[in-house]
């Protein structure tokens, strides 16, 4: 089983008369850690939260659930199985008390065996066992059930706050029943809450459906570029974790807050697509695309402005020297009134070559020289002269000037338009920074060492060695490897401690996402992980 935590998560739970608060709790199974305060200083706390198994048909599963008592007296608490189904697309679940009158043993919380009351010492830890007996004729696919675990009033005690009400904390149980799974998934939708932004920040909604018969966990990632295909941020989703699962025939939606440096230079359409993978059996691939504007109207309205001003005075510069090419080449632009006697002989026109082009400019050239040789030299008289220069000819240096400003903008624009990334912030619904500035990265990026078991239930040996250099690269130690007779098996289960969930969930990753089994707490330190190698175990980059 896998517990669906990166870390052995620690929850303090509320009064039963905030019943809707208690049942939070229990949205770790659909990826959101349950938080909620304590009533007079009264916490419980339980790990794992999330237990996540494969069964076959009349096959019995045992464990435990670690229960911890911090407070300095004494807890009497009552364990009770309920069942529990999707109650809305937020990851909120209802639960479903037994029908002890009519138990017709087809879910799973009539499966497990459980002591229902038990006695916790103050400041003390419970190791609870339980256990599930699977049907013969149980249907394929998931099952899912909750540990609902809550304190009773304390008696006979003056010198300690009392517990006046019921708290509740629940441990949540996933368990896969073999035989004709269907895992099936689709993107309901895919959206940008706000089409048009003034400004780079808004809320993306994916919604995930789960058509299967089996609980699926959808990991991927949210890519958004700029209308130059430039990225603007990336929103991974599920990765890292052993959260967000959508139960069978239910819609789970997943949301998150983005945020980008702002420039002027990424105003237009943005595109953002979404890539996510699920299955066990095989891995599957879904994916969909949205798209919104960035315009920020007052900005927009003053670059029109000011690109229009200087089109237009780039313009009117161009026609005055054009005029003045013409000028020093003869030819006149004014209209003439006919002629009723036979015109002059025309002189012969100089033909717009590039020297006569570039004319005007040889004349101003010329011109100033001339100026200037006729001074003495001192520069306060140069000066004087450049001063008159400048007047004169004052309309070709506006056009230089704005022709001089209007690529200085567009180099400016291109420049930032087209930079590789910029600094971005992603917040999911829990309001936990996961993404770009600020974000922590919690993941497990080397073993320590650990010592794992590797047993080979396929006929491949060369696969077993690179599971084995796999599981080395990211710092695990071989402890043993040995060979299970019997019938292949098609896919790879790491069998894992409680206690090195972490591990476990690393060793997963480089294993082309193999399957987790949590088992009891009982083993020894050289049997904290044993991976049972399967014809799906090639590790993964």
């Amino acid at each position: 089983m896998a517990i669906e935590s990166t870390h052995n998560m620690i929850t303090t739970y509320t009064s039963q008369k905030n019943k809707f608060i208690a049942l939070l709790t229990a949205v770790l199974c659909l990826g959101f850690p349950a938080l909620s305060s304590a009533q007079e200083a009264i916490s419980v706390s339980v790990s794992p939260t999330i237990y996540d198994m494969t069964a076959n048909p009349g096959q019995v599963w045992q464990s435990t659930v670690r229960i911890v008592n911090p407070n300095p007296f004494e807890l009497t608490l009552s364990v009770t199985p309920n069942s529990f189904i999707p109650k809305d697309e937020d990851g909120i679940p209802q639960f479903i008390a037994l029908d002890e009158s009519d138990v017709v043993d087809d879910t799973l919380a009539e499966w497990i065996t459980i002591e229902k009351e038990i006695t916790i010492g103050p400041e003390q830890t419970y190791e609870l066992p339980f256990q599930i007996m699977v049907p013969e004729g149980a249907s394929p696919g998931g099952q899912y059930a909750a540990l609902m675990i809550s304190t009773k009033p304390a008696e006979g005690t003056s010198n300690i706050s009392q517990v006046k009400t019921s708290q509740v904390i629940s441990a949540l149980v996933f368990l896969r029943v073999t035989g004709d799974i269907n895992e099936s998934g689709t993107i309901r939708s895919f959206r940008s809450t706000d089409y048009f932004l003034s400004k780079p920040e808004t809320r993306f909604e994916v919604r995930v459906e789960n058509r299967g018969n089996i609980h699926l966990q959808p990991q991927g990632e949210i890519k958004i570029y700029n209308m130059w295909g430039k990225e603007r941020g990336t929103i991974p989703i599920n990765q890292q974790t052993m959260l967000g699962n959508v139960l069978p025939q239910s819609v789970r939606k997943f949301s998150f807050e983005w945020s980008s440096e702002w420039s002027i230079t990424d105003i237009g359409r943005y595109t953002a697509k979404v890539t996510l993978a699920y299955g066990v059996d095989e891995r599957q691939f879904i994916s969909a695309d949205t798209a919104f504007w960035i315009i920020p109207w007052k900005i927009i309205l003053t670059v029109i402005v000011v690109f229009g001003g200087l089109i237009a005075t780039i313009t009117w510069a161009i026609k005055l020297y054009i005029k003045r090419v013409l000028s020093l080449a003869g030819v006149t632009t004014e209209m003439t009134a006919p002629q009723v006697t036979p015109p002059p002989e025309k002189k012969k026109k100089t033909p717009l070559t590039a020297k006569a082009v570039a004319a005007p400019i040889e004349v101003s050239i010329l011109d100033l020289r001339s100026k200037l040789q006729r001074v003495n030299g001192t520069w306060l008289e140069r000066a004087y002269v450049y001063m008159a220069f400048v007047k004169t000819y004052w309309k070709f240096f506006v056009g230089i000037g704005a022709a001089l400003l209007f690529i200085t903008l567009l180099a400016f624009y291109f420049f930032g338009a087209l930079t590789p990334q910029r600094p971005y912030q992603v917040i999911d619904s829990t309001g936990s920074i996961i993404a770009g500035e600020g974000a922590e990265d919690k993941s497990l990026q080397n073993a320590g060492g650990l010592p794992i078991s590797i047993i080979n239930r396929t006929t491949d040996q060369a696969l077993v060695d690179r599971v084995s250099e796999a599981a080395q690269s990211v710092g695990f130690t071989i402890a043993s490897s040995s060979v299970e007779a019997g019938v292949p098996e098609e896919r790879t289960v790491i069998v894992y401690n409680p206690s090195v969930s972490e591990q476990a969930l690393l060793l997963s990753r480089v294993l082309n996402n193999a399957l987790l089994s949590a088992f009891t707490s009982t083993a020894t330190s050289s049997e904290m992980i044993v991976v049972y190698v399967g014809k799906d175990a090639v590790a993964t980059p």
